[in-house]
């Protein structure tokens, strides 16, 4: 439950200014999805507004949390928490995205007060369309929340008004303006379950001066969130959630999701199966006694299974079979995995600061031009637990060599090598088995990922009129920025070193629960991935609101042109991007395995294009009664060629409480960036094998087999790639 301890609000206001005259020009304003001010087609449009009231009534702190509180804004997996659980190829940090009618992050266009924001620094992969693709959006949370005045949601395409992205609709957020005053609030959340702190302090001022012609307004917001544990509520603190399903479906729903075994999971790398024969069961089975299945004839117990896989567990536990030291025992890997639980040090609410800024100027000039002026500043600094690195099975398959110090099967005379003869005269061969590593994570090394962010942007611009015209034009530079790094990773190279290491001093990886901290102190290394995401514009709109007269009013136009320049740009780390490069003992390496462990390799990727575009617009009064839109957009892009897109809309009032209304439109989304210029890049993708689990949940047997494989996916940009094409088609009735 949520207590509010304290909130403040301060308000140092002018006195209201008297109403105007009766005769004074009400101003008109522009309504997302059109551009042509006070057109009568925008009681038309599908557009939904939220109001700052409605904002600051819900106690929201972010534009993450207002995105989630808005019905058409779909699941969202580019965020914080989704971020950590994908790994250092996802967004981390203080992030949030834009996912309108659950399209899709990347298929909405955002503007702030009409202008494009920039998008987010750094893109991760998602399943979209059936395929993982990368993907990227503006960052919800620059937004300054109590700086707003309303958001509206266009939920249609609108590329043949804004350009691309705009697939499932645009979201544009107008700020504040004519500010006169300052407004302070503080306020203080305490959470009476978890021992956090939400601490909030936000200032908004704003003067007129030089004879009220001009304006300047300032929005300062702080936040800061301290982290919220999995430990700290039940619900969370255990991942093993079998515990809330009814016993009878608890085998077959596999509930525990636990994932890797804390403690080793090995195989024996062997020359040949009667090689491996000689030592499948240290108590003396050997090949010739095996019966059909693989198993002992002997009745006695197997050190591995089948595939000459065996598992490790605390000294103690139920499934022990044979003794590895005394800490650590060991069974055939159809015992099962000794599971980890993830949720012991892991955070689900990272501890942040964040910091937004905007300030604008407004100022009318003598000639009657005005010119605005905006600069924000958004940062935001992010700490998050995450849960112990791991060694997983795949092409960076880590070795345990037979002279490693702690190998149960080590040469003779190693100081840890199991009894020389177990049984009828089997024996471990003289020189050692090597034991390849499937599952291991070292729970001695939790993980710490540390993200910094910051947006800037800077936009300016001048309209004014001359004769029936309006004009418009305004420059926006932007730039985004993150840096994460993440702590207590694991190196491949290094730690394959250890593992094939003589030395008492080398790290022990049969420790047991206690682990050994020291010993993998050599292997723990910092990865960072840095990121920068650039916008350029300019543009300029003529508008005549009647450009001529029909009988049922005057028909409104709207011309324009716009070029933007865009960019990004990924720096991975040395040994995630190739320049300190990992090669398995197997021979696999850059680009097919990384040296971080159980992190896919990327190599450094930047790109950049140049967009034209040349736009028109009508708004025509056909009736009393019955408003058209007609749009035109033709987009010209330096990498992937040129589009042409249109829109048509009605708006229809037979009754005056009646509207019907609906629209056609063409819509496009460009490649992005990355996946255009992105080079090879391979990934490890696990899945549940659902007809595994089957057979093994209605034969009861253990199939000796996981029924969570991992498959690697290999993929590359692709500059032949071309726009994305869609039309919307809606009709609908507004009582």
């Amino acid at each position: 439950m949520l207590f509010i301890l304290s909130s403040l609000a301060l308000t140092l206001a002018a006195a209201p200014a008297a109403a105007q005259d009766d005769d004074e020009n009400i101003e008109e304003i522009t309504v997302t999805g059109t551009q042509i001010k006070g057109a009568k087609i925008s009681d038309a449009l599908a557009v939904s507004i939220v109001e700052a009231a409605e904002i600051e009534a819900m106690g929201i702190s972010s534009g993450d949390e207002l995105l989630d509180s808005m019905p058409e804004v779909g699941q969202n997996f580019f965020n914080e928490a989704e971020g950590h659980s994908g790994g250092v190829n996802s967004v981390r940090g203080d992030v949030g995205a834009f996912n309108l009618r659950n399209m899709g992050t990347g298929n909405t266009l955002v503007l702030l007060n009409g202008r494009r924001m920039v998008n987010s620094a750094g893109y991760q992969t998602e399943e979209v369309g059936g395929a993982f693709v990368p993907v990227n959006s503006a960052n919800s949370n620059a937004m300054p929340v109590y700086g707003i005045a309303r958001v509206e949601v266009l939920r249609d395409g609108a590329s043949a008004i804004y350009g691309a992205d705009a697939v499932a609709g645009v979201v544009n957020t107008v700020l504040k303006k004519d500010l006169e005053g300052l407004t302070i609030r503080a306020r203080v959340d305490d959470y009476e379950s978890y021992s956090r702190n939400d601490e909030r302090l936000n200032l908004e001022w704003g003067r007129n001066f030089n004879d009220e012609r001009t304006n300047i307004g300032v929005f300062a917001d702080y936040y800061h969130r301290d982290r919220i544990s999995a430990k700290d509520d039940p619900k969370w603190a255990d991942e093993n959630y079998s515990r809330f399903v009814d016993p009878e479906w608890e085998s077959e729903f596999g509930m525990n999701y636990s994932s890797n075994s804390a403690f080793p999971q090995l195989e024996f790398e062997l020359i040949n199966s009667r090689e491996a024969g000689r030592f499948l069961d240290i108590y003396g089975a050997n090949v010739d006694t095996l019966n059909s299945s693989g198993r002992s004839g002997l009745g006695v117990r197997d050190l591995t299974d089948s595939a000459y896989e065996f598992v490790t567990y605390p000294t103690g536990d139920a499934r022990c079979e044979w003794t590895i030291n005394a800490n650590v025992c060991g069974a055939p890997d159809t015992s099962g995995n000794y599971l980890w639980n993830k949720n012991t040090f892991r955070d689900v609410n990272s501890d942040l600061d964040r910091y937004n800024l905007f300030l604008y100027i407004n100022h009318e000039m003598e000639n009657g031009v005005e010119s605005f002026t905006e600069l924000s500043w958004y940062e935001a600094k992010s700490n998050f637990n995450a849960d112990a690195a791991y060694l997983s099975i795949g092409a960076s398959d880590l070795a345990i060599g037979p002279d490693y110090y702690w190998n149960p099967f080590g040469a003779i005379g190693s100081p840890n090598r199991l009894p020389d003869t177990l049984g009828d005269g089997t024996s471990i061969p003289a020189e050692g088995a090597t034991l390849e590593i499937d599952n291991f994570r070292a729970t001695e090394a939790p993980r710490v990922s540390i993200t910094e962010n910051s947006i800037y942007r800077i936009l300016q611009g001048f309209r004014g009129s001359a004769g029936d015209w309006d004009w418009e034009t305004a420059l926006v530079v932007s730039e985004a920025r993150r840096n994460n790094v993440t702590s207590n990773r694991m190196s491949n190279t290094i730690l394959q070193q250890m593992l094939l290491s003589s030395s008492p001093d080398t790290y022990n990886i049969f420790a047991g629960a206690q682990g050994d901290l020291e010993g993998l102190r050599p292997a723990l290394i910092d990865v960072y991935r840095k990121d920068s995401s650039d916008l350029k514009m300019i543009d300029l709109k003529l508008t005549n609101a009647e450009l001529f007269q029909m009988s049922a009013g005057p028909v409104g136009f709207l011309a324009g042109m716009e070029f933007r320049a865009e960019s990004f740009d990924d720096n991975r780390d040395p040994r995630l991007d190739g320049t300190l490069a990992y090669t398995s003992y197997e021979g696999a390496t850059f680009p097919i395995v990384s040296d971080v462990a159980n992190s896919s390799p990327t190599a450094d990727n930047s790109g950049s294009r140049n967009v034209s575009s040349l736009f028109t617009e009508f708004a025509i009064p056909v009736l009393e009664t019955l408003d058209v839109q007609l749009a035109l957009r033709y987009e010209d892009f330096s990498d992937v060629g040129n589009t042409t897109v249109g829109k048509f809309a009605f708006g229809w009032r037979p009754l005056q409480p009646l509207l019907v209304r609906g629209s056609w439109s063409e819509a496009f989304r460009a490649p992005n960036l990355i996946t255009i210029n992105e080079a090879l890049v391979v990934r490890q993708n696990g899945r549940i094998d659902s007809v595994c689990d089957y057979v093994e949940f209605e034969t009861g047997a253990n199939l000796d087999t996981d029924c969570t494989p991992s498959v690697q996916r290999r993929a590359s940009g692709s500059s032949a790639l071309k726009p994305e094409e869609s039309t919307n088609t809606s009709i609908g009735v507004v009582w």
